[in-house]
């Protein structure tokens, strides 16, 4: 079943995002994409033009396909007013190298919203929803 992309914008080789019919923010990063700390900048500009940054939003980032994210990117996403826009956030994988790159995100950048790990879309957005 296809879903709904509700206001889709993209950034050309780096990635798009939309949202889904039940309110989740998608960010999707292209494939073999390596993102630095503008591409990071451009996505969260993209989402404050979206939503309301009184009510934080869930999301879900599927990192499957990109080749690697710099050291300011991570930092960024986790130490910018940007972060408070975000309820919570799932990140999905789906190769061993994307699995660390998200591990290591975790373990040394700290997210300060509830953030898990996950290598199905589907399994991400049900948590996701237990939590809205």
């Amino acid at each position: 079943m296809k879903e709904s992309r509700i206001n889709y914008r993209g950034i050309p080789g780096k990635g798009y995002m939309w949202s889904d019919e039940d309110g989740i923010s998608w960010a999707v990063l292209a494939e073999n994409a390596l993102i630095e700390l503008q591409d990071v900048e451009q996505l969260a500009e993209l989402a404050r033009q979206t939503y309301d940054p009184n009510q934080p939003f869930l999301a879900i980032l599927d990192a499957r396909h990109i080749a690697g994210m710099s050291n300011e990117a991570r930092n960024y996403g986790v130490n910018n007013s940007f972060s408070t826009m975000i309820k919570a956030m799932a990140i999905v994988v789906d190769s061993p190298a994307t699995r660390i790159l998200a591990n290591f995100y975790m373990k040394f950048n700290r997210p300060r919203v509830p953030t898990k790990v996950f290598s199905d879309p589907e399994n991400a957005k049900a948590w996701l929803l237990s939590i809205k």
